[in-house]
């Protein structure tokens, strides 16, 4: 099989072109219209604690079987909540390791 041919510099491959995109009056042209989200209407349980997600979570899958949100709305509903647990969980270790080490020095 032969290696990819560049194009010589007198010419430019359709490749190599940088996309334009303008927006008119009315609609962008040369690329898709950007995706903005709609809110969501959900009540979310009030999280400060990973046990808090567990029943974030919870509420996100009943609300999914109750058709209150889509599968896809949930979806990235779950990110947040995990994005949230996670970032407790490392707090949480990062205070139990300051203690070992401060026992530790005594």
């Amino acid at each position: 099989m032969r290696a990819r041919e560049r194009p010589s510099r007198g010419r430019q491959s359709s490749l190599r072109k940088p996309a334009t995109c303008r927006r008119s009056d009315s609609a962008w042209i040369g690329s898709p219209r950007p995706v903005r989200d709609s809110p969501v209407a959900f009540d979310l349980p009030e999280m400060k604690t990973v046990s808090d997600a567990v029943l974030a979570m919870g509420a996100l899958v009943r609300a999914v079987a109750e058709g209150d949100l889509t599968p896809t709305e949930a979806s990235e509903l779950t990110r947040m909540v995990q994005a949230f647990a996670k970032i407790i969980e490392t707090a949480e270790f990062e205070e139990r390791i300051r203690k070992l080490e401060e026992a530790t020095h005594k």
